[in-house]
């Protein structure tokens, strides 16, 4: 079961709102939203990601099967 939450997106341009917010951030009118250590564990998921697909789509293109993890 999957639950659903519906979010809200401020208006204006992404981007500009995520520089501003870090602008804020650094002037010390607030906190930041996403942590240093928010964006370590994400690039970690990121670089796995690319590792297993770097090591799974050679036997992928031969026809073959590699076990998860192996």
């Amino acid at each position: 079961f999957v639950e659903r939450v519906p979010l809200v997106a401020p208006d204006g341009e992404p981007l500009r709102l995520e520089f501003e917010s870090f602008l804020d951030a650094v002037r010390g009118k607030t906190q930041v939203i996403v942590t240093g250590e928010d964006g370590r564990e994400a690039l970690a998921v990121a670089l796995t990601i690319v590792t297993e697909i770097e090591r799974t789509l050679p036997s992928l293109a031969a026809g073959t099967q590699v076990a998860a993890g192996a």
